[in-house]
């Protein structure tokens, strides 16, 4: 005949019961992490020699973001003045690295050229063009777009500044898409690397 439990086995069982319905009790975790991607096969390129434009190596950089931007959390802009943190939808690795390199993909495809270095590079590297940029802002926003807004400029081999804008541009969010918001800033990521590109392009020419 087995004994009823003792007061120290019930409340060691209560102790069980209660920690596996606390709230303090270790959690799943709902992260899923997303990356921008190049937009390969889908730009068309400016018109321009291909000769001329494998002449030249491109600096790309620095590029600097907003320290708002600055997290691996994704950043929504649901008001003028108020940002949302996502706490399970999040980057997989530093968005100012992935920005760049995809960038980099982006402009490479649109002038047909691999001649591309990102910044930092050694100061005997022979850079023709620099490209700098600060973005201003690039995320989601409320209304399903995702805007990239960007002042950036292109420089020679010698510093001097021979071309500098602001760019603003949007993308609306497709939501039937897999990551629907990654999606959309890859692609107006890669508008702007059109408008960089059309530009170079033109200075070529010059």
């Amino acid at each position: 005949m087995k004994s009823a439990p003792s007061i120290t086995e019930l409340f060691l069982l209560s102790i069980l019961v209660v920690s596996g319905c606390s709230p303090l009790a270790p959690q799943p975790d709902q992260s899923k992490f997303y990356v921008l991607t190049a937009a390969v096969g889908h730009l068309a390129a400016p018109p321009a020699t291909p000769g001329e434009i494998k002449d030249h190596l491109i600096g790309l950089g620095p590029i600097h973001f907003p320290g708002y931007l600055e997290r691996d959390q994704i950043v929504t802009r649901v008001a003028p003045n108020q940002l949302d943190i996502s706490e399970n939808k999040v980057w997989a690795e530093p968005l100012a690295n992935n920005f760049a390199r995809v960038l980099s993909i982006d402009l490479s495809e649109q002038l047909a050229s691999d001649r591309f270095v990102k910044f930092p590079w050694y100061s005997t590297t022979p850079i023709e063009y620099q490209v700098r940029i600060d973005v201003l802002r690039f995320e989601a926003s409320a209304d399903r777009n995702a805007w990239l807004a960007a002042r950036w400029s292109i420089e020679d081999r010698h510093g001097k500044s021979l071309y500098a804008n602001d760019t603003t541009l949007k993308e609306a969010i497709k939501i039937d898409e897999p990551a629907p918001e990654a999606a959309a800033l890859s692609r107006v990521l890669a508008d702007f690397s059109r408008v960089v590109a059309g530009r170079l392009g033109q200075l070529r020419d010059d």
